[in-house]
């Protein structure tokens, strides 16, 4: 709530310095605390400009829309979980709040706040909460926060004093491009935590994708992120959505999604049955989609992406159930995506193919032993190239991926399918090299030698391709032998190895 309303008034830095009896907060933000005249307060709360000291002193007044942070109703008023008299000192005055809703001016100014700062003081004079206990918990809120930065406007960095533990959060916005109407962004997040008992994690990079949707008249900005290894790799990674900071909702989903949803009155989760959060999650979606296709065009799209995208349709909840959300939206609009945009990874870095000219080996011996210009040749279509070369079926254990990809190629290929599209004229344009190589994929199973026996696979002395085998099973082509005439033999060349 805190570093809400620091966003709001437009902070780049905040603070935390936590006793054993008070918390003490403050930022730098350029706006300030206001006062609407108490004759003033209908019309000021009509038109959104109702004086901070009013909004914090009354019940269900706000200044937010549904595009800012605080449009909850819960607000300020949530620090008195600690305390009953929470202190303000601004740039223009100074004053408590007394039961919960009387202000107080104070005299004079808190000596640790800086000269453009808004301070902060709540003492933990709350009988229902002991100093200790809520000693603790701020102490542990305050080392745990999550990407606590990400997805404010204005707050780039938060640090927090306790003691002998301290620690900061930050942000760095690397690269961004407006590119139409999405933003992207990539964005460093640093957290540093110091003392006895201090872990500092490693930076996480994002790619971050940014639209400002007109919405119930407002506008809204929602987002997606992509986890970036220290390789520039896409990375999967779990957490649940974020409605400014994170919520308890599991999205099934291995990147992130942000957009202002109406919580449930413990702000822990999304309203189920509301209609305003279903168009949310279905322009999420809808984003998400765009976003594959700008990282397709970054490079940054291969075999991978099987892991962050969801490809189990059975993981998510039914769009029609009124009790839980529904994030089935992503899975069918990405799905989509794959369908309809030449966005399949190949095996060559940055190339893709389209779906109707994708092919998949359910071994990844077969891809590694025809090459694309191969399979063009057996499959008689010129664009034909194969996808997510680094998938198997085995790999897989023939589960959900295993489905999806199938579903996403026209078609997929096994020994006894592909084999048999093997022709004379295909063998005699392969190389003798290759043809070292086939016959020795071929002799590594007994289904292979059986499938290819009756097959133009070899070289005859004429070097055109013939069977060993004919249909009744008898030998057609024999080894060359001085001084015989009258058989079909074995080009010399493939005797060489």
């Amino acid at each position: 709530m805190l570093l809400q309303n620091a966003d709001d008034a437009g902070a780049t830095h905040a603070r935390f310095v936590l006793n054993d009896n008070e918390l003490i907060f403050a930022h730098n933000g350029t706006r300030h605390f206001s006062v609407t005249d108490p004759n003033d307060e209908e019309l000021d709360t009509v038109n959104k400009t109702l004086g901070d000291v009013n909004a914090i002193t009354s019940v269900a007044n706000s200044n937010k829309t549904e595009s800012t942070i605080g449009k909850f109703g819960v607000g300020f008023k949530a620090v008195f979980q600690y305390t009953r008299t929470p202190h303000i000192y601004d740039v223009n005055f100074s004053f408590k709040i007394e039961h919960y809703i009387m202000p107080k001016r104070l005299e004079g100014d808190h000596p640790e706040r800086g000269s453009m700062e808004t301070l902060f003081v709540f003492p933990f004079d709350n009988p229902a909460v002991e100093p200790e206990r809520a000693e603790q918990e701020i102490a542990d809120k305050l080392a745990a926060l999550t990407l606590p930065t990400l997805f404010l406007k204005n707050l780039q960095r938060i640090e927090y004093d306790h003691g002998s533990g301290n620690g900061r959060y930050t942000k760095t916005i690397e690269t961004k491009l407006n590119t139409g109407s999405v933003t992207i962004e990539r964005i460093r997040m640093w957290q540093y935590h110091f003392g006895v008992d201090g872990k500092s994690a490693p930076p996480q990079s994002f790619w971050m994708f940014t639209k400002t949707e007109r919405i119930d008249g407002y506008d809204t900005d929602l987002s997606i992120g992509f986890a970036v290894d220290d390789k520039n790799k896409l990375a999967p990674m779990t957490y649940n959505a974020f409605c400014f900071f994170p919520t308890k909702e599991k999205t099934g989903l291995n990147f992130i999604i942000h957009a202002p949803f109406l919580l449930t009155d413990s702000r822990e989760g999304i309203r189920a049955n509301s209609d305003f959060n279903r168009l949310l999650i279905k322009k999420l979606a809808e984003l998400s989609a765009t976003a594959l296709i700008h990282l397709k065009g970054a490079g940054l799209i291969d075999d991978d992406i099987l892991r962050i995208i969801s490809c189990d349709p059975s993981t998510f909840t039914a769009l029609d159930d009124r009790d839980q959300t529904s994030f089935l939206p992503f899975y069918d609009e990405i799905k989509k995506t794959f369908r309809t945009e030449e966005i399949l990874p190949t095996a060559e870095p940055k190339k893709y193919v389209s779906s109707e000219n994708a092919y998949w080996a359910t071994t990844a011996k077969l891809s590694q032993l025809f090459d694309n210009s191969q399979l063009k040749m057996l499959t008689g279509n010129p664009k034909a190239m194969w996808a997510f070369t680094s998938v198997s079926e085995r790999h897989v254990g023939g589960g959900a991926i295993n489905r999806y990809v199938k579903d996403l190629v026209t078609k997929s290929f096994e020994d006894e399918n592909l084999l048999p599209l093997i022709t004379a004229e295909f063998i005699e344009r392969q190389k003798i090299s290759w043809l070292h190589d086939f016959y020795l994929y071929l002799t590594e199973t007994a289904p292979r030698m059986k499938l290819t026996r009756t097959l133009p696979i070899f070289l005859n002395q004429d070097r055109k391709a013939t069977a060993a085998f004919d249909a009744n099973g008898r030998a057609t082509l024999f080894m060359p032998l001085e001084g015989v005439d009258g058989y079909a033999t074995v080009y010399r060349e493939l005797l060489k190895d």
